[in-house]
């Protein structure tokens, strides 16, 4: 079903081939452990070395592909991508996997596209199973090789195996299984249309507030992106450890090489995130902003009142950007520390 999701080849004389896994972080394994034994057994026949096998990735890449890479002794290449290149294409679609076909039908990005060999997705993010579960589908039998598959019989009969764990349930498998019978094309379609109008819902309250750059974009995976536009006073993470109090887990991070700069707060959309959560979300973060807008008047006259007795003991030293930052963040945490004492909360 997956393999046909995904459009693989299945005519007369074609199968796809696949295999469940534990996430995507095995499933990445296992399909680039497929790729470099197909270029090992590539480079022996032309009597060429086999010894510096290489993957060339985007610099926006999951980091299980530099465990991969290190863990398996294959040199990582970042590079900006072009056309031109003969080079079998592995598609990292976790979460995408599940929405670009519901979505977006008429985006041709998986084995449509003849250099397209292997994809991986999740099952438990947009494939709506519980956490434990991945894919890895391969365009034909000819792109895993048949020495990384063990056969075992055993119990009974001959049982294909090709994981790094062999000891799982097989509950995410059968809810998997479910979801597809029960949901349907049209039933999936209808939950990311849903995560999609909802994310909007959440870009419109934010760029409402007018305090927010969005850095994200409105097709692709149901999230919002969004960045301070004013940093005089506040940070993103500053922001995040405040929504923790009310209940919100929402992540602030720096961007990849070369944007390392650039800091935003990412809410990920998924199906039980709904309008009203969205909007809760929203009056939330304004919340956030009204008590963090009374802090800095207060910690700036604290941080001044110690560099005055700093130089007048003449023990005064200049500070970086960034250690003023931690010392206002620091002092920052601790009144907010001190605050919540006083709120009388059990």
């Amino acid at each position: 079903m997956i393999a046909h999701l995904f459009n693989a080849p299945l005519g007369d004389g074609e199968a796809a081939v696949g295999v469940g896994t534990v996430g995507s972080s095995e499933a990445i394994m296992l399909a680039g452990l497929a790729f470099k034994r197909k270029w090992q057994n590539k480079m022996k026949a032309l009597g060429k070395p086999y010894d510096k096998p290489n993957i060339v990735t985007g610099a926006n890449v999951q980091v299980c592909w530099e465990k991969f890479a290190r863990y398996f002794e294959v040199e990582l290449k970042e590079v900006k991508l072009r056309d031109g290149w003969d080079t079998p294409i592995h598609v990292d679609a976790a979460s995408g996997g599940f929405i670009a076909p519901f979505l977006y039908p008429e985006l041709e990005w998986d084995f449509r596209l003849p250099l397209v060999k292997s994809i991986n997705v999740s099952g438990h993010k947009y494939g709506l199973v519980y956490a434990g579960i991945g894919w890895a589908i391969w365009r034909s039998k000819e792109d895993l090789p048949e020495e990384l598959i063990f056969h075992i019989n055993y119990l009974g009969a001959d049982q294909p195996t090709f994981t790094l764990n062999f000891s799982k349930g097989s509950s995410q498998v059968i809810a998997q299984y479910y979801q597809l019978i029960r949901l349907g094309n049209e039933g999936y379609r209808n939950i990311m249309e849903n995560c999609q109008e909802n994310a909007m819902v959440l870009k419109a309250g934010l760029e409402k507030t007018g305090r927010f750059n969005i850095v994200s974009k409105d097709h692709g995976v149901p999230l919002v992106a969004f960045s301070l536009k004013d940093h005089s006073r506040h940070n993103e993470f500053e922001i995040s450890d405040m929504l923790r109090r009310f209940g919100w887990i929402v992540p602030a991070y720096t961007m990849p090489p070369d944007a390392q700069h650039v800091t935003v707060l990412r809410v990920v959309i998924r199906e039980d995130f709904s309008r009203t959560l969205a909007e809760r979300l929203v009056m939330d973060i304004d919340k956030v902003l009204h008590e963090l807008d009374s802090i800095p008047a207060r910690v700036t006259e604290k941080l001044i009142a110690t560099s005055a007795v700093e130089e007048h003991h003449h023990a005064i030293v200049k500070k970086t950007a960034i250690e003023v930052q931690r010392e206002i963040t620091a002092t920052w945490r601790k009144f907010v520390a001190e605050k919540k004492k006083t709120n009388g909360v059990c």
